[in-house]
């Protein structure tokens, strides 16, 4: 007993309670830390910023060509014309269109330009009008990119592909693809008329699935 009651009085010296031992945290050391690597960051974010402020400008860029593809067509005084493959396209387009339009002038029975591309019809149904632009693909080291838009003729409405490059800080157009009714790539099917194969290709697993993605765009709803 008396060994009890000094253990006791010993615990209780000077008013002081034993404190628990304090749980050990599951912490990792300051030093040890993973960190963000901020130059990572801060390129990432550039490079998004710069993305968006060229599928901006491409969209700009459609806005104002389509503006001008009307302008040329429906507004344009009689015997006045506008260039709008020499101010919006590339050379190669040109070079292309232009030794279409040579055989074209040589062989009159089955010319490859019974359609014009800038309005994707025989003839102008009405005002020319373009909604629905949307950038694709974009790749700027490569200075390309693919917009998907609907063309407006009057009341006809034509889903697109347009192929654009980046030519002297201005995005030019290098080629159209005609969804509906059939997948049609004009520059291909130039190149196809030039060499003698014919100018209608079948079109690929990629161009059935965006046929239908177009088919179905605005259904329900009405377009600005």
């Amino acid at each position: 007993m008396a060994l009890a009651l000094t253990l006791s009085a010993q615990s209780c010296k000077k008013g002081q309670v034993e404190e628990p031992p304090a749980p050990m945290e599951d912490t990792v050391p300051e030093a040890e830390a993973p960190r963000v690597n901020e130059d990572s960051l801060r390129a990432e974010v550039e490079r998004q910023a710069r993305m968006d402020e060229a599928a901006k400008a491409i969209e700009q860029q459609l806005t104002h060509v389509y503006e001008q593809v009307h302008e040329a067509y429906c507004n344009s005084p009689v015997g006045e014309s506008i260039d709008l493959d020499g101010l919006y396209c590339t050379d190669d387009w040109l070079q292309t269109i232009d030794a279409v339009r040579v055989k074209d002038t040589a062989r009159q029975d089955q010319p490859f330009t019974d359609t014009d591309y800038w309005v994707m019809d025989r003839e102008v149904e009405g005002a020319i009008t373009v909604t629905d632009i949307v950038i694709d693909s974009l790749d700027l080291d490569e200075g390309t990119a693919r917009a998907s838009l609907l063309l407006h003729n009057g009341k006809k409405e034509q889903p697109l592909w347009l192929d654009l490059l980046l030519v002297e800080d201005t995005w030019r157009i290098d080629g159209f693809t005609q969804l509906l009714p059939d997948t049609f790539v004009w520059k291909v099917s130039m190149r196809d008329y030039l060499e003698g194969k014919g100018k209608y290709q079948e079109p690929s697993q990629q161009n059935v699935k965006a046929r239908h993605r177009h088919r179905g765009r605005g259904a329900g709803r009405k377009r600005k």
